[in-house]
């Protein structure tokens, strides 16, 4: 057996948008597993939008292979 390390935050990313010809700020996390040791690195992205003023935010969840409801109800709550 092996242990592999797990990123589950894998990106997260502030981008310039516009909408209707205004500038925004957008938010962007790929998540991949909804783990509970990933607590730290979700409340780190949510912050740094909340520095950044983000507006409007993108989760990407395309890779994630499901984990806990606790944490899933907690990104939700985000």
């Amino acid at each position: 057996s092996a242990q592999y390390p797990l990123t589950p935050v894998q990106t997260s990313a502030v981008l310039d948008a516009s909408r209707a010809g205004s500038p925004i700020k957008v938010g962007y996390v790929a998540y991949h597993q909804f783990v509970g040791y990933s607590r730290n690195a979700l409340a780190q992205a949510f912050r740094s939008f909340y520095y950044a003023g983000v507006q409007e935010l993108v989760v990407d969840l395309r890779y994630n292979g499901g984990g806990s409801v606790t944490v899933a109800r907690d990104l939700a709550s985000m």
